[in-house]
Parts: structure tokens; C-alpha cells; sequence
């Protein structure tokens, strides 16, 4: 009886992780995104579920307020929801990429369940953008040191991405076997089913490889007059996207080479575009009671084509064009990049929940084979009521089991889908004083005042999403 009691527990388990999990997160986000584009300027917030609030996507959940805040000019607000992130996917970094080491140890309703019922991992590719777009809202808001703050950690969290998933590969390494699963992901099979996804993350050799991120250390470097480190930043950038115009005018001006006497120079930043959802792809095979289902979360290649929706951002005084922006980071093929890295580990874990699965349905299928078999040699009480028991319990948990495997099994689409799909950079000196500026796209335009001081940098920052256009100019005269 309590064996009985054990199985209807296991499938009640897997049943509850099947209802939370029918929402996909990018369904969440999506009404956000839709109000947007209707240009709805106040009053945007997203509707989380407690569980979100305060549970396993609290970070998603704070970095997708902080990045709404934004777009709706309030600075000091995003800059808040940030740093809270920070802090807490700090606390959260020694589980971050989580690995196959302590799978087996993870709970019930992730061994019968799937990922989502896991707290969102800390990834390093949206750990460097936390500090990224934080960087932006210290400078909108003049915190200069604040602003360096997130620079100095955007180095370090590039480091430490590189250290934890060394850690977490070897640890899924010594629990499966290298072998094993490098022989998995380097199948043909494999590579049918997933072929678009590995073509799309070999655009990047590493998730951190982040010329948006990179391109703002050197400028800080150079601000604060740090050749070497300022030269080591921009050759970064230079290696990722090489012949940027912006990267070899910050490569002369660590160099020696000087401004025109009365001149200052405007750095240009315009972010356009929401960055994709992942999607998934199901497969399955085996019978009624041998069912095998596999959901895998990725990012599809027609989904990251290379984006042309916003086009250029073009910088104008009067009739006098000034500068116009270029492509400088695939915010896309970096997330791609990112999953990628993951891959090892989100594989392990699917092995992990098949070997439960279909051992406890072993179980069930072997109660009803003994259930039969007793019932057939009059082996156990003379009425029938054990052996009818077990073939009973046997059977409805063979199929209880398959249909729970199929029901529950469900990828994890959950990641940080405000960040900008793309970023384009302009770099060219101007006169030094007040200036009113226009900077438009296609199908956008704002006007900015922008003040230029002799020798030093003015960032410009754009944010364009459909339905909105956000700027703010910010003279850097103040820097140390």
C-alpha cells in the first residue's frame, strides 16, 4: 500500500510542475512589448506571478523592470532594479551554470519534472549586461563613480564566466562521462535536430566576446587617461568586429593623436530591437508504455538573422549631417552563444529525468507483470485481491507514467527578453558648446540637447524598441 501511495505521489508531483509550467515565460513578457509598440507611455508594468517575485525568476524579474524603467525615462528607478539584481545573482554565483555534479540531487519535481521548476542560473552573457546597462543609467543619472563601479566588474564578470564554465563542464564531465556526451552533441543526429542552433552560436567564439560591453571599458580607460588599459579593451573590440571606424579613432587617440584645438568629442551608442525568444523543439518515440520525450530549448536561426529593421541611426545639426551609427554588436548571436555553453549541462540534466522516468515506469510495469503472473499460477490469496492489485496499480502506473513523461516534460524558454536585439556606435568630434541635435532612424526622430567641452567625451545613449525612442546626452568632463 505504501508503494501505491509513493507512485500517485510522483505523479501528483510531476502533474503540479505540468500546471505551473503551462504559461511560457516569453508569453509574460509578451503583452509588455505589445503596449510598447501601442505607445503606451505610463504605467508599464509586468505582470509577474509571486513565484516570479520572490522565487525562481527573481532575477529575470528584476532585470526586465529595470530595463522597462528605462525605456520609460526613469533612470534612477532602473539603475535601482538593477543593482538589485546584481546583488542578487551575486548570492546566486557559485550555483550559477548549474551542473550535472549535483543533478541527481536537485528535487522531486525537477526529476520528474523539467527545468523551469529550477531557479533561472545565473548567465554570464546577461550578467555583463546587467553592468552594461547599469554603466548607462549612472551616466544619465551623473554618478561617475558608480559608472565605473560597473565597468571594473563587466572585466571581472568576463573572467569568472570563463572560470565557471570550465568548473561546471568538468563537473558533467566526471558525472557523465566526456565521452558520452561529447559523442551525443557531436552526432550527426544531434546536429540534425539542433543544426540551426549550433550555426547560429558558431557566430561567436564566446559569450563574453561582447564588443558593446568592451568597446565602453576602453572608453572609461581612456576618459581616465589608462593607455594600456584602454589599448587592451579596443583591440578586443578590434578582434570581434574588426574595421570599426570608432574602434580605430579610439585606438589613435590612446596612440597620441590629439583633438583640434576647441573640439570635443561625441560617442554615440544606439541600441535597436528586442533581442529573440528561444524556441523549442519536441521529439519523442517509443510505445505506450515505453514513451521517450525530449524538449530542447534554442534559438532559431531564422529568428537571429542578421537585423534590418531599424537601420542606421543618423546624426544631424540643422541640415548638416554629422555622423551616422554602424553595426557593432549581435546581441543575438551572443545569447545563442550563451545557451550553447549551457548545452552540456542542460543534457545532462534531460538524461537524468529520462533514467528516473523510465526506471519508475520499470517499476510499475514490472508490479503488472508480477500481478499477472501470480494471478495466473494462483500464486497469493485465494480471492485474487493482491494479485488483481498489483496488475491494476501496475498497468495504470506504466501509463500514468508515459503520459506524465510527454505532459511534463517542457523546455526552458526563460531569458532576459528586453535586452536590445542589436547596438551600433558613431564616433566624431565637434565643436565645443551647447548644440541642438537631431537623431533619427527610419521611422523615428528625436531632437537632443548636447553639450561638447574642449577635450573631452560626450556619450549619447539611444534606445529604440518598436513604438519608442529613448535618449539622453551626457558630457563625461567630470571624469577621473
Amino acid at each position: 500500500m505504501s508503494g501505491t501511495l509513493k507512485a500517485a505521489g510522483v505523479f501528483l508531483a510531476g502533474c503540479a510542475v505540468f500546471a505551473q509550467g503551462c504559461v511560457s515565460y516569453p508569453e509574460k513578457v509578451r503583452p509588455v512589448k505589445t503596449q510598447l509598440a501601442l505607445g503606451v507611455d505610463d504605467s508599464l508594468p509586468l505582470r509577474y506571478d509571486a513565484e516570479d517575485e520572490d522565487g525562481r525568476n527573481r532575477l529575470l524579474a528584476l532585470s526586465e523592470k529595470g530595463r522597462l524603467e528605462k525605456l520609460q525615462v526613469r533612470y534612477r528607478e532602473s539603475d535601482g532594479y538593477y543593482r538589485e539584481a546584481i546583488e542578487f545573482s551575486d548570492a546566486l554565483e557559485d550555483k550559477a551554470l548549474v551542473s550535472a555534479g549535483d543533478v541527481l540531487q536537485k528535487s522531486l519535481a525537477s526529476t520528474y519534472g523539467n527545468d523551469l521548476s529550477l531557479d533561472y542560473p545565473v548567465v554570464g552573457f546577461e550578467r555583463m549586461m546587467l553592468h552594461q546597462l547599469d554603466a548607462f543609467d549612472r551616466i544619465a543619472i551623473g554618478d561617475f563613480d558608480g559608472f565605473g563601479v560597473d565597468v571594473r566588474h563587466m572585466e571581472k564578470c568576463r573572467n569568472d564566466t570563463f572560470r565557471l564554465l570550465r568548473r561546471d563542464r568538468e563537473a558533467i564531465d566526471a558525472k557523465l562521462g566526456k565521452t558520452k556526451l561529447d559523442e551525443l552533441t557531436g552526432s550527426l543526429a544531434y546536429k540534425a535536430l539542433m543544426g540551426d542552433a549550433v550555426a547560429m552560436a558558431s557566430g561567436a567564439k564566446h559569450s563574453t566576446d561582447n564588443a558593446y560591453a568592451m568597446y565602453l571599458v576602453g572608453l572609461y580607460h581612456e576618459m581616465r587617461g589608462e593607455r594600456s588599459s584602454a589599448k587592451k579593451a579596443y583591440s578586443d573590440v578590434e578582434r570581434m568586429q574588426p574595421g570599426l571606424a570608432a574602434v580605430k579613432e579610439g585606438l589613435a587617440r590612446v596612440g597620441g593623436r590629439k583633438l583640434a584645438p576647441g573640439e570635443g568629442e561625441v560617442v554615440v551608442f544606439f541600441e535597436e530591437g528586442f533581442i529573440p525568444r528561444k524556441s523549442n523543439r519536441r521529439f519523442e518515440y517509443g510505445g505506450l508504455f515505453t514513451t521517450v520525450v525530449w524538449d530542447m530549448p534554442y534559438y532559431s536561426a531564422a529568428d537571429c538573422m542578421p537585423y534590418e529593421d531599424g537601420g542606421p541611426l543618423l546624426v544631424a545639426e540643422g541640415r548638416k549631417a554629422l555622423a551616422k551609427t554602424v553595426p557593432m554588436c549581435d546581441l543575438a548571436t551572443l545569447a545563442a552563444k550563451a545557451h550553447e555553453e549551457r548545452m552540456h549541462g542542460i543534457i545532462a540534466r534531460q538524461i537524468s529525468r529520462t533514467t528516473v522516468k523510465a526506471v519508475t515506469r520499470a517499476i510499475f510495469s514490472g508490479m503488472a507483470l508480477a500481478g499477472a503472473y501470480c494471478a495466473a499460477n494462483n500464486i497469493g490469496d485465494n480471492k485474487g485481491y493482491t494479485q488483481m492489485a498489483l496488475l491494476a496499480v501496475g498497468i495504470a502506473g506504466s501509463i500514468g507514467m508515459s503520459i506524465m513523461a510527454a505532459a511534463t516534460e517542457q523546455a526552458d524558454l526563460r531569458s532576459w527578453l528586453l535586452l536590445p536585439r542589436q547596438v551600433q556606435i558613431a564616433r566624431f568630434p565637434l565643436k565645443a558648446g551647447k548644440h541642438q541635435l537631431m537623431l533619427a532612424t527610419v521611422d523615428k526622430c528625436e531632437k537632443l540637447s548636447v553639450e561638447v567641452k574642449p577635450g573631452a567625451k560626450t556619450i549619447i545613449h539611444c534606445t529604440s524598441v518598436p513604438g519608442v525612442m529613448r535618449c539622453f546626452a551626457k558630457c563625461m568632463d567630470k571624469m577621473k
